[in-house]
């Protein structure tokens, strides 16, 4: 008899993760980015509700990246965190770049809310309302990385009521 033999290949594919600042396009834009005007208030989101980040092949996803590529004129803009996760390493509070880790295996919900509870400060009474800042966000897993995604945010002009206060003549 014949004795026929084959050679099957199999390779492993890996899926970058996805990050996606607005999913249903209420701001008008593409997945990648993210562009909105907020009020005079110090802090900016960088993402809008419908947020949302995974991996495709279910690697966890083990780091995020936020950097502060344009700001404005007057150096008074930040990035800060305004949570506490244990399992989350984080460097580089109130600067231009935040760099989080995952210390242990985290469910895309932890990213999500660190990516939630990471803002834009503008520090200054009279912000520059001309410069539209721009922040690059990626996560990644232990294989790949996502695409940059960009968050455009510009401070949005607020004519503040008056303040009575009570004078001595």
């Amino acid at each position: 008899g014949r004795v026929y033999t084959e050679e099957i290949q199999f390779e492993t594919r890996n899926f970058n993760p996805v990050l996606n600042l607005d999913s249903d396009g209420s701001t008008g834009n593409s997945p990648n980015y993210y562009g909105v005007a907020w009020e005079q208030t110090p802090l900016g989101a960088l993402a809008d509700d419908d947020l949302v980040l995974n991996d495709p092949d279910g690697d966890p996803i083990t780091k995020m990246s936020i950097v502060l590529k344009v700001k404005s004129k007057s150096g008074y803009d930040a990035l800060v965190y305004n949570s506490v996760h244990p399992e989350v390493l984080v460097s580089g509070l109130n600067s231009d770049s935040l760099i989080f880790e995952a210390q242990s295996h985290l469910p895309d919900s932890i990213w999500v809310d660190v990516l939630r509870n990471t803002y834009l400060l503008n520090s200054s009474e009279m912000p520059d309302t001309s410069t539209i800042r721009q922040i690059e966000i990626w996560i990644a897993d232990s294989e790949s990385q996502s695409e940059t995604t960009t968050a455009f945010l510009r401070v949005k002009a607020v004519n503040d009521a008056p303040v009575c206060t009570t004078a001595t003549l």
